[in-house]
C-alpha cells in the first residue's frame, strides 16, 4: 500500500561524532528544515528523547541522521520502543561516522548538507509514496545481562576489539579498518611490534558460535542483514541482501593458527570463500558468548560465559534508497 504521508524532514545530529556539527553546519540545516525539526545530541543517552520529540511533536516522516552507523543504531532502537499511529519515519543516512555501512547499503551518494538540500528540493512537497525506499531487516539481539536490542551488523568479541583498535590506533577514519587489516596481515607475516602487542587477541577472544543449532569453533563471527562494504565502498566484505526475507547472513573465521592469519584475511575482507572461512545464509538463530559489537557500538558482557542470542526481528526499517 502506498504511503500517503507528506514528506516532513527532521534531522538528528550526533555532535559528539560529527566534525562538521558546527554553527555554520547547523545554520545551513536550519535553513532547510527549520530550527524546531533539528535535534542535536552529544551522547547516545540523548538520542531516544530527541527521536521521540521529532516524531511525536514535530510529526516528521523522514528522519535524516547525520552520524555514523552507531547513531542510526540508537535512533532505530528508539523507534522500536514506541510505534506512532501513522507509522515510523523513513531513515535518510547523511553519513558522518567511521564506517557508514548503512548509508552505503542504502546507496546514498554524498553526505551532510548537500544531500539534505537536494532531497528537500526534490521531495519536500511530495508524499512518501514518491520517495524511493528499501526495507532492511533487523537483528534482534538478546543478552542475559544487557537485555534486548536491535541492529543490522553484529560482531563477536574479536570484531568488537578490532573496532576499538581502529579508534585508538588508527584515528577512527573511514579507512581505519583497512589500515588495521593491513597491519594485521603484515604483522602476522613479519611479526611486527603491532602483532606482538595484539596478535594474542585472536586466541584470547576466541569464542564458539552456535549457528542454527550447529556448534562452530571459530575465532570471530559476523552476522548481518545488510551488505557490508569497507574503504568508502571500494571493498565489498559481505553480501546479505539476498537473505533479507529469510533470515540473516553469518560469516565465521574458523579456529585457525593466528600466525597464518595473513593467508586468510584477504578472502575474509573481500567476501570470498576460502580456507578458514565458513559462511551461512538464511540463518534463523545465532548464539555466542562474550562482548559484541552492534552497528559499531561496543557492548560489554561482564560474564564471558553469558550467552547472547541473535534472531531475525519481526520488523524492518525503511531507508531512502539510491538517492542521487
Amino acid at each position: 500500500m502506498a504511503d500517503e504521508r507528506p514528506v516532513r524532514i527532521g534531522v538528528l545530529v550526533n555532535a559528539g561524532r560529527c566534525k562538521d556539527a558546527t554553527t555554520g553546519f547547523m545554520r545551513a540545516v536550519e535553513k532547510i528544515v527549520g530550527l524546531s525539526r533539528i535535534a542535536c545530541t552529544t551522547s547516545a543517552a540523548q538520542v531516544p528523547e530527541a527521536v521521540r520529540r521529532l516524531v511525536l511533536d514535530e510529526k516528521i516522516t523522514v528522519l535524516a541522521v547525520r552520524g555514523g552507523d552507531g547513531t542510526i543504531h540508537h535512533a532505530v532502537n528508539a523507534l522500536t520502543a514506541f510505534t506512532p499511529a501513522e507509522g515510523a519515519p523513513v531513515i535518510l543516512p547523511l553519513s558522518g561516522g567511521t564506517m557508514n555501512i548503512l548509508a552505503r547499503g542504502a546507496r546514498i551518494k554524498g553526505e551532510g548538507v548537500p544531500i539534505l538540500s537536494r532531497f528537500a528540493r526534490m521531495y519536500d512537497s511530495h508524499r512518501l509514496r514518491d520517495v524511493p525506499t528499501v526495507d532492511r531487516g533487523l537483528l534482534r539481539v538478546e543478552s542475559t545481562t544487557l537485555g534486548a536490542r536491535h541492529g543490522f551488523v553484529l560482531g563477536s568479541a574479536l570484531t568488537a576489539r578490532c573496532l576499538e583498535i581502529c579508534d585508538e590506533r588508527f584515528g577512527g577514519t573511514p579507512l581505519a579498518f583497512v589500515r588495521l587489516i593491513g597491519a594485521a596481515v603484515s604483522g602476522s607475516l613479519l611479526k611486527t611490534r603491532f602483532w606482538k602487542e595484539n596478535g594474542h587477541l585472536a586466541t584470547d577472544l576466541r569464542s564458539a558460535a552456535v549457528v542454527d543449532g550447529e556448534a562452530v569453533s571459530c575465532v570471530a563471527t559476523v552476522a548481518t542483514t545488510v551488505d557490508i562494504t569497507l574503504a568508502r565502498g571500494l571493498i565489498r566484505g559481505m553480501a546479505a541482501s539476498q537473505a533479507l526475507a529469510r533470515g540473516f547472513t553469518v560469516r565465521t573465521l574458523l579456529d585457525i593458527d593466528p600466525s597464518n592469519l595473513w593467508r586468510t584475511v584477504p578472502d575474509l575482507v573481500f567476501g570470498r570463500p576460502g580456507p578458514g572461512i565458513r559462511d551461512f545464509a538464511a540463518v534463523a538463530e545465532l548464539r555466542l558468548a562474550g562482548d559484541f559489537s552492534l552497528d559499531g557500538e561496543i557492548f560489554r558482557v561482564p560474564d564471558r560465559a553469558a550467552e547472547t542470542r541473535v534472531t531475525p526481528a519481526d520488523k524492518d526499517v525503511r531507508f531512502v534508497f539510491a538517492f542521487p
